[in-house]
């Protein structure tokens, strides 16, 4: 991942993808900053809803 954002120019897709990847193949993610980003309210209820709306409509 770290390779892929120091290539330079627009490498933030590139590292969102990586990071994407990376995270797949991984029970967890040891992302030292993690706990400086406040989220949203909210934002558990939102991802169970989305995951319920896509888990009946491929079920």
């Amino acid at each position: 991942m770290r390779y892929a954002v120091s290539l330079g120019g627009d490498t933030d897709t590139v590292a969102a993808i990586i990071g994407g990847i990376l995270s797949c193949r991984q029970d967890s993610a040891d992302i030292p900053w993690a706990p400086q980003v406040a989220l949203p309210a909210g934002l558990d209820a939102l991802a169970e809803g989305l995951w319920a709306m896509r888990r009946a409509a491929y079920a």
